[in-house]
């Protein structure tokens, strides 16, 4: 009988902000299916998409979540966790149940989520439990870079990003030795991506020709320069001290392995280099497990003032609108006295007025019952008025 070629899936690896989206947007170009579930653009994020399934991200999320882990936790995940991930019956059948629907038409399937680098050895497990063929890109960008675009977007101190960078991406590598993986560089990628993409090309599929339309249409309408704000060496990386001496030495190593056709320059001196470095990060992984609780519990202590802040801001919000209303009711109090103190002047200036008036009214009577009771007097002293007073 014979045997079905396996279905292929490409797993983009490496750091947040290191070129990942560009990349699995390259696969796409190269006829690798991305599915039609991905992330939304975000403006002044990836604005021109992240080319990250939703599902899997979600799932993502919630396997870190489970043991305690966020994206940018920088406590590795130990063995004894990485070991229970791959026992726990639910989050495998999910990923298998996941991964069936999206393969279930499709002979190839991109996958990237930076996560996925904390979580290699489940994935290479459920990968390979679907007899998929199985290859790795490693997305390389300077980490000086990295620091600065998550600086920028998080506000997270450059020696986090570093750390990260190096956990990101040695794991892409420490966890992939033995599957074929090729790195890829984001700033080679940015200057000369016909160079890079036939690479890429002849890596997934040696001898399959580019589709040009396809190429073209990548390189003329999705590249440009505002993908890229930041552009730093390995040199640079070098002569900066602030970058940890194990991330500087990482770095030179990827950016070697990019150079290479292949993918992987001198693979015994790149394995023993990755081991020399293992003992490194072993070393430091104490420090960064510290690192990472005092930064939780900054959060923790940052979540509880800001509900302080949040309560006071509500009972000042209360007390604002209470005084707001006293003050309307005292000006509506004033406006009203105002008035009836108007009007009680108008009455008293109008009863001044008729007092006046009939002050004077009285006057003129009283003139006019003199003038009547001196009359009344004369008429009585007239002989007529005695002799008519004799006859009654």
């Amino acid at each position: 009988m014979l045997s079905m070629p396996k279905k292929l899936v490409v797993l983009v690896l490496g750091m947040h902000r290191s070129g990942t989206s560009t990349i699995t947007r390259g696969l796409s170009a190269l006829g690798v299916d991305l599915g039609d579930n991905l992330m939304s653009p975000i403006k002044g994020n990836n604005e021109k998409g992240f080319f990250e399934d939703v599902d899997i991200n979600s799932l993502n999320v919630e396997i870190l979540n489970s043991i305690g882990h966020e994206w940018h936790s920088l406590r590795p995940i130990s063995d004894f966790d990485l070991k229970g991930l791959c026992q726990n019956e639910y989050f495998v059948k999910k990923a298998k149940a996941v991964l069936d629907v999206k393969l279930s038409d499709k002979n190839s399937f991109g996958i990237k989520d930076p996560r996925i680098s904390k979580l290699v050895p489940f994935w290479l497990m459920v990968l390979n439990d679907l007899g998929l063929d199985v290859k790795v890109l490693v997305a390389c960008r300077s980490p000086i870079s990295v620091a600065e675009s998550l600086q920028k977007r998080n506000g997270f101190p450059y020696i986090k990003s570093f750390y990260m960078w190096m956990d990101h991406n040695f794991n892409s590598l420490h966890f992939t030795r033995g599957v074929p993986r090729l790195v890829v560089d984001y700033d080679r990628l940015i200057d000369d991506p016909r160079t890079q993409l036939m690479r890429i090309a002849d890596y997934l599929a040696p001898g399959q020709a580019l589709n040009e339309a396809s190429v073209s249409e990548y390189i003329s309408t999705f590249l440009d320069d505002n993908l890229r704000h930041t552009k730093h060496t390995t040199q640079e990386s070098e002569s900066i001290h602030s970058v940890p001496v194990e991330v500087r030495e990482l770095h030179l190593l990827m950016n070697k392995m990019a150079a290479d056709p292949a993918g992987c320059p001198a693979g015994d001196l790149a394995e023993s280099q990755l081991e020399a470095l293992s003992a490194k990060q072993l070393s430091n992984n104490h420090l960064l497990t510290l690192y990472d609780y005092a930064q939780d519990s900054q959060r923790a202590e940052n979540a509880v003032i800001t509900e302080k802040i949040q309560t006071f801001e509500g009972k000042l919000s209360v007390l604002t609108e209470e005084r707001d209303t006293l003050y309307r009711r005292l000006e509506e109090v004033g406006a009203a006295f105002s008035n009836s103190r108007a009007e009680f002047e108008r009455t008293i200036h109008a009863s001044a007025h008729t007092q006046a008036y009939l002050v004077n009214e009285l006057q003129q009577v009283s003139q006019k019952l003199e003038l009547a009771e001196a009359n009344l007097a004369k008429i009585q002293n007239t002989r007529i008025y005695k002799y008519l007073v004799r006859c009654m």
